[in-house]
């Protein structure tokens, strides 16, 4: 089980030396930023990376390997840290950071330029007072002793070993190349972490330029993944669940003046990946506004096409896109859109949502008010998915999470099988879990010492009807880890997790028929996966 820089926090996860915490911080004094200042930073980013470098040189607070090494990090969270750590004002003009730390300090900087900005940080003047042309190489090992107690289909016991390797470096002031190579991924996704497998993986997690210009402007060519939203278990409508997806990324703050908001930002990206051997098409765009320092919303929609003709559309709004393609519409785009809100009211709470829209059943067909309205003979099934949750400090070093989720049988799929919300057959775009689950999840982490820490995770997966995609399932364990000293933990873990037998799949023999979108009665056959294991491993981040 994998204790790694970056990857999802299934507990046995979270015993990772490198520093993705849940404590909340405070979010005063947001302006205008590239990313929601509540979204949770991607598993595999090399901001990660470069975090978990300052951290093991000493670079971040004193207490930094205290606070929780899980996945819920938060772009403000991490701006905060920054701060904190490196001792930043607003009137600071350099950084004196050993030769090893440039590249990791430069890319925490820029990554997190437009929250340092909002708070008076001068980015640009510290990024210039560090040297140029430089190049460092951030990494992790970790060799991992699993004990089989009593699993049924499980993979018994055995030697494993964890791997990641980042390389990041600049080309001038404000040019930024990374590349990082892991095998984290395939460690977490052997005991389905999101419910459904096998996965599709990849060791280069990322290889990417990124370019930070003036007025806040950042663009971005490469692979990289995406987690819009500030859900930990996943984004509505993008998460990090899906293997990186080659793409290329604007993002640009803006103003409507005071009436309407100062604090707007549009993003827009357009990728391509290949599913289950067909090409595809992505493309994502998000705006959104900062009310306060509390109160924040997006707006998101994306399309997915087989045809790259789409790709030339990115202008238009994309319900609008989509409806130009005339006949074939249907058969070759599919369009989601999703609405958030956060709201951290102070230090310690943070609070989210999200709902994600395919198709709103309509309550009127027929003839209404004089009008024609809808199709009688046809209603679409609803395809709507939302989740809310909640992060605290409850008191001194005691953290928890709660998270609830749910998505309506046929929200990410569609009649054309190569336009379901997924990057292959289990990878799904948005939720982890898919369509037709409801998820409750639950973290508490409870430090014992300057050097151990406890943790109990949770997470109950229900299938909404019996049909296809996915079974029940429900995962619990139990972790101490010790921080020997800033590169070097160790950990135990126990793990119980239970996956029912699987639905029988479209396209299997004797699978009954429908029209790809409503759920359909059916067996459940297959045979159940039970894990009861017991994971001792050594972490060593360089």
């Amino acid at each position: 089980m994998s204790m790694d820089l970056c990857r999802k926090p299934l507990l046995f996860r979270s015993l990772m030396p490198t520093f993705a915490f849940l404590g909340v911080f405070s979010s005063a004094s947001i302006g205008l930023t590239l990313a929601a200042p509540t979204d949770i930073i991607s598993d595999s980013s090399t901001l990660r990376d470069s975090l978990g470098r300052l951290a093991v040189d000493g670079l971040l607070p004193a207490d930094a390997s205290r606070l929780l090494l899980d996945r819920v990090l938060t772009r403000q969270e991490a701006a905060n840290l920054l701060v904190t750590g490196l001792g930043l004002t607003p009137t600071s003009s350099f950084i004196k950071v050993n030769a090893n730390d440039v590249e990791a300090v430069k890319n925490a900087l820029l990554t997190l330029r437009p929250e340092l900005l909002a708070d008076g940080i001068q980015v640009d003047r510290l990024v210039k007072s560090l040297p140029s042309h430089s190049e460092s190489f951030l990494g992790l090992v970790q060799p991992e002793l699993r004990v089989d107690t009593g699993g049924k289909n499980n993979e018994g016991s055995g030697a494993f070993g964890i791997y990641r390797g980042t390389s990041i470096g600049d080309v001038g002031e404000n040019l930024i190349y990374a590349v990082s190579v892991s095998n984290q991924a395939e460690d977490d996704r052997r005991v389905f972490f999101n419910d459904i497998g096998p996965h599709d993986n990849t060791s280069l997690t990322q290889a990417y330029v990124s370019y930070s210009g003036p007025r806040g402007l950042s663009l971005l060519a490469g692979r990289t993944d995406e987690n819009w939203g500030a859900g930990a278990e996943g984004g509505a409508l993008l998460s990090d669940n899906v293997s990186s997806i080659d793409q290329v990324r604007v993002a640009l703050p803006f103003s409507l003046g005071q009436r309407l908001g100062r604090n707007w930002n549009y993003t827009q990206l357009a990728g391509t990946y290949v599913s289950d051997n067909s090409r595809i098409y992505l493309q994502a765009r998000r705006v959104e506004i900062n009310f306060s320092s509390k109160w924040s919303a997006q707006y998101e929609e994306a399309l997915k096409s087989n045809t790259s003709s789409m790709l030339f559309r990115a202008p238009l709004p994309f319900l609008i896109a989509k409806s130009i393609h005339l006949s074939d519409a249907e058969s070759k785009t599919e369009f989601i859109s999703d609405l958030g809100l956060q709201y951290i009211p102070n230090k310690v709470v943070r609070t989210y949502g999200q709902l994600l829209i395919n198709d709103i059943k309509s309550p009127f067909t027929g003839h209404f008010l004089g009008f024609d309205v809808g199709d009688p003979n046809y209603s679409p099934p609803q395809r709507l998915a939302y989740l809310f949750g909640a992060s605290a400090q409850l008191n001194e070093g005691t953290t928890a999470t709660i998270e609830y989720s749910v998505a309506d049988p046929a929200t990410y799929l569609d009649k054309n099988p190569q336009l379901a919300w997924t990057a292959g057959a289990y990878d799904n775009l948005g939720l982890p879990s898919g369509a037709n689950a409801k998820v409750l999840y639950g973290l508490i982490t409870q430090p014992v010492t300057k050097k151990i820490t406890l943790y109990l995770q949770g997470r109950q997966r229900k299938r909404l009807d019996n049909s296809y995609p996915s079974p029940d399932s429900q995962d619990v364990g139990a972790s101490a880890k010790y921080q020997l000293d800033r590169r070097n933990s160790v950990g135990v873990t126990y793990h119980d997790y239970f996956q029912d037998a699987f639905p029988i799949a479209p396209g299997a023999p004797g699978y009954p028929q429908g029209n790809g979108n409503e759920p359909v009665s059916e067996a459940n056959p297959g045979t159940s996966t039970t894990i009861h294991e017991v994971d001792v491993a050594y972490t060593l981040v360089f």
